[in-house]
């Protein structure tokens, strides 16, 4: 079934990006098994969190998953969402700093 209305989640810290790395032990978000449940069962469409200054995304093929905005004050970075044919389209859209 398609949704018209996506449902998309705020989250200063990366919600599904936990590994070591880009968000390792410093920067995620614990106690957030829950809501890394309803990522995966498609209840939530989209998570859009900050905390890192360098732009990512853990999507799916649908635009579906964790966009890390990145920072547009360091990175002159900031990313276009649009939601059409159930799906997400993002772009990130650089400015010089």
């Amino acid at each position: 079934e398609q949704k018209k209305k996506p449902l998309i989640m705020l989250s200063h810290f990366p919600v599904l990006n936990t590994e070591s790395g880009i968000a390792g032990a410093r920067r995620k978000l614990y106690g957030a098994d829950p809501v890394r449940e309803l990522s995966e069962s498609g209840e939530i469409d989209l998570i859009l969190c900050g905390h890192l200054h360098t732009p990512y995304e853990m999507l799916d093929w649908t635009g579906r998953g964790e966009i890390g905005a990145g920072s547009l004050t360091k990175k002159g970075v900031f990313r276009t969402i649009l939601f059409a044919d159930n799906m997400f389209h993002t772009e990130n859209k650089y400015i010089d700093l």
